[in-house]
Formats: C-alpha cells, sequence, structure tokens
C-alpha cells in the first residue's frame, strides 16, 4: 500500500462513505483510507519525556555509587567523579543551609539525571519541529481582506517556523553537551539561542493563535490561549535573571547543584512557564489527522487536495477512478 499524499482534516464520524465503481466492484473509499489522529502519538511522546522528567526529578540530589562523589582533598577542594571521568573542582561557590537544588546544574552534577534530560528533550524534537510546520499550515486557513496584511501575515507566520526549527535545535544542543567535559563555549551559544528564539516563537505563536481562532473558537481554544499568554508573561519576565546566573555557572562551574531560594524559584517558573506552554500545543492540534489513501486498482494515485479539506466535511479528490471497465481499457491500451 502506497501513501500519496499526507493531509491533515477533522472528518465527521457522520459522514456516509463515498462507494466507486472500480472494475465492476464496489469500493469503499472509508474502508481503504488510513486515518490517524496525530494526538495519540504526539500525546505518547509527551507522557515519556514527562516520565523521564520525572525520574530526572526523583533522583536529584543522590549519592550515586561508581557515578558520583566528592572526595575532599583539602579546603574547598574536591575531585569530582562522573562517570568513568575525574575533574578537580575548587569551590568559590560554597553551600550554605537553605539553598534549593537548580534542575539546570542537577543536569551537570547527576549522571542519570543528564541520561534522563538528555532522553526526554530528544524523542519529542522531530515531532515539535512536524508540528510546527502543521501549525503553519493552520494558521493559513485565515482570511485577510488587506493584500498587504495577508503578505504580512504570511511573513510572520515562516518566520515562527523559522524560530521553531532554532530553538529546538538549539535545546538539543545545550542538552547532550555536558559543559564539563564537552565545550563549555558551544553551551553557551546554543543555551543564548535557546533564550532568544524561545522567547520570541513563544509571543508570536500566541499572537498568531489569536487570529487562528477569531471566528470559530471554543473553550478548549479559548483556555489554550489564556494559558500561552500567562506562561509567554512568566517567562519572559524571569528568563533574563536566570540566563544571567546560568551563563556564570557554564563559565565557572560549582561544585555543588544548589543556589539560593530566589534563583531557584525563577528556575522553576522559567522551566514551568516553558513546558505549559508547549502542552498547549496538543489543544491546538487535537482535530489535526493523517489521512493517506491507496493506490487505486487502476494503478491511479487517489491524490487529495488540501485546499478541499476542511473540518467536518468530507475528502474530495483530484484523480476520480474509472467508472466502468471499458473506460478502464481504453485508457490501459492508449498508455
Amino acid at each position: 500500500m502506497k501513501c500519496n499524499k499526507v493531509a491533515h482534516c477533522n472528518t465527521s464520524k457522520e459522514d456516509k462513505p463515498k462507494h466507486e465503481l472500480i472494475i465492476g466492484i464496489q469500493v469503499d473509499y472509508d474502508d481503504m483510507r488510513f486515518d490517524f489522529n496525530i494526538l495519540w502519538l504526539l500525546g505518547f511522546c509527551t507522557v515519556v519525556s514527562l516520565f523521564l522528567m520525572t525520574v530526572a526529578l526523583i533522583l536529584f540530589d543522590q549519592q550515586e555509587t561508581n557515578y558520583f562523589m566528592f572526595n575532599n582533598t583539602g579546603a574547598k577542594e574536591f575531585w569530582l567523579h562522573y562517570g568513568v571521568k575525574s575533574v578537580f573542582c575548587v569551590e568559590t561557590f560554597p553551600y550554605t543551609p537553605g539553598m534549593w537544588p537548580s534542575f539546570m546544574r542537577q543536569v551537570e552534577h547527576q549522571y542519570t539525571v543528564n541520561m534522563c534530560y538528555r532522553a526526554a528533550v530528544l524523542i519529542p524534537m522531530p515531532f515539535r519541529i512536524y508540528i510546527a510546520f502543521i501549525m503553519c499550515t493552520l494558521l493559513l486557513k485565515s482570511k485577510w481582506n488587506n493584500a498587504l496584511l495577508w503578505k504580512g501575515y504570511c511573513l510572520g507566520n515562516n518566520i515562527i517556523n523559522f524560530m521553531a526549527v532554532i530553538e529546538i535545535l538549539s535545546q538539543a544542543i545545550f542538552s547532550v553537551n555536558s559543559l564539563r567535559f564537552d565545550n563549555s563555549t558551544l553551551y553557551r551559544y546554543g543555551f543564548t539561542a535557546f533564550v532568544i528564539s524561545s522567547t520570541i516563537y513563544m509571543w508570536m505563536r500566541t499572537l498568531f493563535n489569536l487570529q487562528l481562532f477569531r471566528d470559530k473558537r471554543r473553550d478548549y481554544d479559548t483556555l489554550s490561549l489564556l494559558i500561552k499568554t500567562i506562561c509567554a508573561a512568566i517567562y519572559t519576565t524571569n528568563i533574563s535573571d536566570f540566563y544571567h546566573y546560568h551563563l556564570k555557572f557554564i563559565l565557572e562551574p560549582t561544585c555543588h547543584p544548589y543556589v539560593h531560594k530566589e534563583e531557584a524559584f525563577q528556575e522553576y517558573l522559567v522551566i514551568l512557564s516553558y513546558l505549559f506552554f508547549h502542552l498547549t500545543i496538543l489543544i491546538d492540534v487535537r482535530n489535526v489527522r493523517l489521512v493517506c489513501y491507496p493506490t487505486s486498482s487502476s494503478e491511479k494515485r487517489e491524490i487529495i487536495r488540501s485546499k478541499s479539506i476542511t473540518p467536518d466535511q468530507d475528502i474530495s479528490f483530484s484523480v476520480k477512478p474509472f467508472a466502468d471497465k471499458n473506460e478502464f481499457e481504453e485508457k490501459r491500451q492508449k498508455a
């Protein structure tokens, strides 16, 4: 079975299946098509990613045998064993009672936390890029009377895709790059690109979603838009301070993964706002489906017209199968 076109639509369950006569055989196309709601796949990846993040949180501040330990060699001097590697560490930021654990610093200090974090980021990465382009297509359904505004809208829509790709790839770079043993400069550039692109993406996605659901907005869409706005505001407010003190850690790694309460609280807000913002994307694409039709018995591909697919409507074809056997034989002989 070959797939000819991947499209997105919301087919109504009440639509009656269309039947065509191909070489005297009645065919039910609704039984032949592959119709899959991508929310199931995205939901599965989200659950796996959240599970790995939860495991990373559980492993916070765990003394891992043969993986992570401190050997005190002098005043504020340590040998830090990380896996099979060791580094000499001079504590310039001593631990004081009342400090809270920093997630991003735990990632650098804890071997198992680092592995869980890498997997949680990388597993949904291709799907996040794919969803960014799907959202771009959904935004093009909007109608504008002014041609100039429409061109600006399309340009901004393409910029969103560009920002999404930069955000996701830069996040992958600094998640797989261990700053103590790899390249701290690459980590710094990746983290900087992520902070800038993620901030721009969150606000552009929020603003463009206003136009997307302007005509037909349901309670779910309103909730999604509200959460996006709140999360974008919280993220923007705290990301600057978090960036600066985490950048200091990147340039001068400390011997322990703890920070002051105020800094830890800002980091928690940044991570949670980023997480909930992207979880709302699942609401936006809840009606997106993958639809694929096999080739007909006449070996003609049933190509789906993307423009003809609208919510709650059936699917039309640009190539119709032959209605009878004689027409099929005539076309086959000419070919």
